[in-house]
């Protein structure tokens, strides 16, 4: 399998958490491509029209794009372990996922608002995305016994969450606001998976070219 990708990209680094959780890490090729918005790539547009990342070549040929897709594609191909089968706790779990993606999202958009319009410009946009994060994690804080009961995709994708967040500087202690979403994170991260997976620019520990 080969899967286009950016070492700081938080839904690539999902997928690849997922990857190793599996054990599969080492089937996966990893190609790296820069991406932005406003620019044209067309090698990652010969596979995915929106030249979005994480976009996964399987092995039969079969393209998908799409952070939740490919995961759900690697489970269900090695184990279906991170996927519950229980329709009402796959239904709690998506709803975890899902919020972990938003906040990942309202992030990146901040991020990208700040690059297009300066500062002082971006400020009315970006509290109300920051609003979206900070009351995610007030909602994460709520359930956190529910993410301390075992590892899943939602667990997976609120880890990875988080960690990006603090990678972006949009949060930095935990513990005033969230204290048991704080210690489930901190020893969340102390797993091999997010270990392996840590972002540090180029040296990712992943098999890359």
């Amino acid at each position: 399998m080969k899967l286009f990708y950016s070492p700081t990209s938080p839904f690539v680094r999902k997928v690849m958490v997922v990857a190793h959780e599996l054990g599969i890490a080492d089937k996966i090729e990893l190609q790296r491509v820069l991406v932005s918005p406003h620019l044209p790539n067309p090698e990652l547009a010969a596979f995915n029209p929106l030249m979005k990342l994480p976009t996964l070549l399987a092995d039969n040929g079969e393209v998908l794009f799409g952070s939740q897709l490919i995961c759900e594609f690697l489970d269900h191909a090695h184990g279906a372990r991170l996927f519950p089968q229980s329709p009402s706790i796959r239904w709690r779990v998506g709803r975890l996922h899902a919020l972990a993606d938003g906040m990942l999202e309202a992030g990146i958009a901040c991020r990208e608002d700040l690059h297009r319009y300066g500062r002082m410009e971006a400020d009315t946009w970006t509290d109300g995305r920051k609003m979206k994060i900070f009351q995610g994690l007030d909602y994460l804080e709520s359930v956190t016994d529910e993410l301390a009961s075992q590892v899943n995709i939602a667990t997976i994708a609120v880890a990875v969450a988080i960690s990006w967040l603090r990678f972006r500087e949009f949060i930095n202690d935990l513990v005033p606001t969230t204290p048991k979403l704080a210690i489930w994170h901190q020893e969340f991260v102390s797993r091999s998976s997010m270990l392996q997976t840590k972002p540090a620019e180029d040296s990712l520990g992943w098999k890359s070219r």
